[in-house]
């Protein structure tokens, strides 16, 4: 598991930079659309779609990572009461039904995308294709779905930080 997770981790710090520079970008290109608007008078056009489609990839790129370092809300009031190893096996399992469960969304959103690409819609102002976010967005869930099959067996092995 050493090399398989050390790539997963490899592709989700990457993925975070792309996250952090999509945020430094946003605000940019946010200031930028303000100081056109007060100082020139005019906007840059579509500025919201390009928001929109940077914020998804922000989202998208940015669960994986957040998942590693297990920074996602978790509900353990009933799971503290169990013994370490009920806790353990339910951790896993809950982490395998998350695996399976992203893996299926991104299936189905690689399949939305390309029903996207066929059909050639666009934002309605920029005309930006839509279908290369879909399939970032996917990629970045296609990774989540794997740190959560990683931290499954991690779980079982004992060697998380559940305790």
């Amino acid at each position: 598991m050493g090399w398989f997770e050390s790539l997963l981790n490899r592709i989700s710090r990457s993925m975070d930079a792309v996250v952090g520079w999509g945020i430094v970008v946003i605000m940019a290109f946010t200031v930028i659309n303000i100081l056109t608007r007060r100082l020139v008078g005019w906007s840059i056009l579509g500025s919201s779609e390009y928001v929109s489609v940077l914020m998804a990839i922000i989202i998208g790129c940015s669960l994986a990572y957040c998942a590693m370092l297990d920074g996602h809300i978790s509900v353990e009031v009933l799971v503290q009461k169990f013994p370490l190893a009920v806790k353990r096996l339910l951790i896993a399992v809950l982490r395998v039904i998350s695996f399976l469960f992203f893996m299926f969304a991104a299936w189905q959103l690689i399949r939305y995308g390309n029903r996207i690409r066929v059909s050639g819609e666009v934002t309605p102002t920029a005309e930006i294709q839509f279908y290369p976010f879909i399939y970032i967005v996917a990629f970045g869930i296609f990774i989540l779905s794997l740190v959560n099959l990683v931290l499954a067996i991690k779980t079982l092995k004992g060697s998380d930080k559940d305790e």
